[in-house]
């Protein structure tokens, strides 16, 4: 007898209706952040991190756990971030490894044309919705995600 392939013994994910829809709610979120609001080369992870050292100085530690995400993924678009010229490495007064990160002037440009920009896609894809349907819509993702963290936390 030859050996299933690794994975074909277990079955696929059994969704309720619920379950299902919310799956797919979640893909097309995904899609559209991914597809639907790359910037050029400012993809939106890009954008964020830009965003919230514009904020405050921040290590890729901090940013990870701000933006809910692994280290090392912070880590690979820091990377891409510093090498654009758009970041630069600061001394750490509380910690002499991890250095703070600041948005460079080049990227304060960047991430400010990119704000426009993502301002006036957003507002053309809204311009075809009855605003109160993106409200209702804000008020389910925030109430699901509310819900999973009640369940998580």
């Amino acid at each position: 007898m030859a050996a299933s392939p690794v994975g074909s013994s277990r079955r696929a994910p059994r969704y309720t209706p619920g379950g299902a829809a919310l799956h797919q709610l979640i893909r097309e979120l995904e899609r559209f952040a991914q597809e639907g609001l790359a910037l050029g080369r400012l993809s939106t992870a890009r954008l964020a991190i830009l965003h919230s050292l514009l904020q405050s100085e921040k290590t890729a530690s901090e940013l990870a756990r701000e933006r809910g995400a692994t280290r090392q993924a912070t880590l690979r678009v820091v990377d891409a971030l510093l090498a654009e010229g758009w970041l630069e490495r600061a001394e750490n007064p509380r910690h002499r490894r991890a250095p703070q990160l600041r948005v460079t002037p080049l990227g304060a440009r960047v991430h400010r044309d990119a704000a426009h920009e993502q301002a006036q896609a957003l507002n053309r894809i809204a311009d075809s919705f009855d605003s109160t349907e993106i409200i209702a819509a804000v008020r389910l993702l925030r109430a699901l995600r509310e819900r999973a963290g009640a369940r998580s936390g």
